[in-house]
């Protein structure tokens, strides 16, 4: 990478953080405001660093809430090896390995995967996990079927187009795109879905910055790559191996063994035939 990408990796990086570290703040003011109720909303919002240690120490005692948060620091961390791997895979195996083989795989994996989460922990519950919340909501099975028919020709557009990324600028170029993403999803939502019964989908100072910074990371990291020259060099053509230098001399051998007379003990070879007879027997015979 050049030192503009690197800047605008770094930039990216800055984005995300003021992302999740506002985030993390409302987690923990409400937080706190859960765990000291007498607390004043003002004042929790400006909570001290002993009400910030003992939501964080509330947190960690849930172990609800210590699950959730392990399975998604580790949900990230393989989305994020995912298209290291995939890089990896596509440097070691080249041309010979194709992206539908690798979506293949992927898909094999994870449908034996989300099988056994859903046949363990899902099914079992059942009533309480799926059946009550939709009776709840009023859902049917059609819209429930039709949002995932969506999503699953979405995700597997997503998926072709992922894989062409990958292939051609690599886990980085994927990287950046993911949070791109995450911020033009940000600010989709703050603009349509923003209402008082949605208040988490509003925009927030620190949303819009980090969209902002994110972005700017973005474009510096496209606008400072290695640009390919308009007419590249031409390539001087590879000398030849041993085996083939070795049997075209062996072949330009036998050609001219072939074509030429065989000199060795032939006395007057280069004599008209009339004459070779007029030595052999006499010029009158």
């Amino acid at each position: 990478m050049t030192a503009g990408q690197i800047a605008g990796v770094g930039l990216v990086v800055v984005g995300l953080i003021v992302r999740s570290a506002g985030k993390i703040r409302e987690a923990l003011t409400a937080a706190a405001a859960a765990t000291f109720p007498h607390t004043a909303s003002g004042d929790a919002t400006t909570a001290t660093a002993t009400l910030t240690a003992a939501a964080v120490a509330r947190m960690v005692s849930d172990r609800d809430i210590t699950l959730g948060v392990a399975l998604i620091v580790l949900s990230a961390f393989g989305y994020s090896l995912l298209g290291c791997l995939y890089e990896w895979l596509s440097a070691v195996r080249g041309p010979d390995m194709s992206h539908a083989q690798v979506a293949t795989s992927t898909s094999l994996i994870g449908l034996v995967a989300t099988s056994v989460y859903q046949l363990t922990y899902t099914r079992p519950r059942w009533q309480e996990l799926v059946a009550d919340r939709m009776a709840q909501r009023g859902l049917g099975w059609w819209p429930v079927v039709r949002l995932y028919g969506v999503f699953g020709a979405l995700f597997t557009l997503h998926g072709l187009v992922q894989g062409v990324v990958l292939q051609r600028s690599g886990a980085t170029a994927v990287g950046i795109i993911s949070a791109m993403r995450a911020s033009a999803v940000a600010l989709a939502s703050g603009v349509l879905f923003c209402g008082p019964q949605a208040p988490q989908q509003c925009l927030t100072p620190i949303s819009t910055a980090s969209a902002g910074i994110v972005t700017a990371g973005a474009l510096i990291w496209t606008l400072t790559g290695a640009r390919k020259s308009a007419s590249p060099p031409l390539s001087s053509a590879p000398p030849p191996s041993p085996l083939a230098a070795s049997t075209t001399a062996t072949a330009t051998a036998t050609a001219e063994a072939t074509a030429a007379p065989d000199d060795v003990g032939c006395r007057g070879c280069d004599r008209r035939p009339e004459d070779a007879l007029d030595h052999k027997y006499g010029k009158h015979h």
